[in-house]
């Protein structure tokens, strides 16, 4: 979520002017809220806490990219 030069809200805004139906993984180190835009909460198909683990990371990209539906991992 926190960037450099871009709020990871306004980075997925600008995914979604691209290619709509994009699912998005967000990942943060700061628990810190997301947009309350109805549109950013339906792409967001998972949120991670980093630190993460590389099993956990590879598992939640895989799900995501075939459909189900996942719960926020551990961390």
């Amino acid at each position: 979520m926190t960037m450099q030069k871009m709020s990871g809200d306004k980075l997925i805004e600008e995914i979604i002017k691209i290619k709509a139906n994009t699912p998005i993984i967000l990942c943060s180190g700061f628990g810190g809220k997301i947009s309350d835009d109805d549109t950013l909460r339906g792409n967001i198909r998972k949120y991670i806490e980093k630190p993460l683990n590389v099993r956990e990371f590879v598992k939640s990209v895989g799900e995501v990219l075939s459909g189900n539906k996942l719960e926020r991992l551990p961390h």
